[in-house]
């Protein structure tokens, strides 16, 4: 079922125009369809990166918030530099995938540090899990474990470095968070692995 499925996935790829041209765009000589594929993923991925923080650069330019926009500039300017090299070599993609993961990581981990805290985090932490997750697909699992565990180090560290982080409220004392980060590492870890099982068993 799982062989028929990726088959099928495989090629749907290759069925519509745009994605033959970005094919030809994106793949070297000598890739395999799984090669392609993998290609198509991380240069998706790479392009909703940029354009997220292109996004919001926007939206807090309107509202005159300064103090993370210079983050997310350097961000999009990272990976688009990623993706410039990427389309002139066609090559190095485990390289390029540890890269973009290792820079959704970092940028899920220095906001969520500005934003006061893991508590405070609310829909970003799932950019970073899920570049943990994706790195799977580009990486050896020894550099997707690096990334994963990189990625809980700075969440649960960034939490409780975080000096600013809802002062005088109660509802935040310690014994909250530790309960709060420790669904949050069995949610984390039982997402990875299950995506690792899964990855396995092609």
């Amino acid at each position: 079922m799982g062989r028929t499925y990726r088959n099928n996935i495989e090629g749907s790829f290759k069925s519509s125009r745009f994605r033959r041209n970005l094919n030809r765009l994106i793949s070297a000589p000598g890739d395999s369809d799984e090669d392609i594929v993998t290609k198509q993923i991380w240069f998706f991925l790479a392009i909703a990166s940029i354009a997220y923080p292109a996004i919001e650069m926007a939206i807090l330019a309107s509202q005159g918030i300064y103090d993370i926009w210079y983050l997310r500039l350097g961000i999009a300017v990272s990976i688009l530099a990623l993706v410039i090299y990427f389309l002139i070599t066609r090559k190095h993609l485990e390289a390029l995938g540890f890269l973009l993961c290792f820079d959704l990581i970092l940028m899920t981990g220095i906001i969520q540090f500005l934003k006061g805290g893991l508590l405070h985090l609310m829909g970003i932490v799932f950019i970073g899990l899920g570049a943990s997750v994706l790195s799977l697909i580009f990486v050896s699992a020894k550099k997707a474990h690096f990334l994963f565990g990189l990625f809980l180090i700075l969440m649960v560290g960034g939490t409780f470095l975080q000096p600013y982080m809802a002062a005088g409220d109660l509802t935040y004392d310690l014994s909250y968070k530790v309960m709060y980060i420790s669904k949050f590492l069995v949610g984390s870890m039982a997402l990875y692995f299950g995506s690792l099982y899964f990855y396995w068993q092609f």
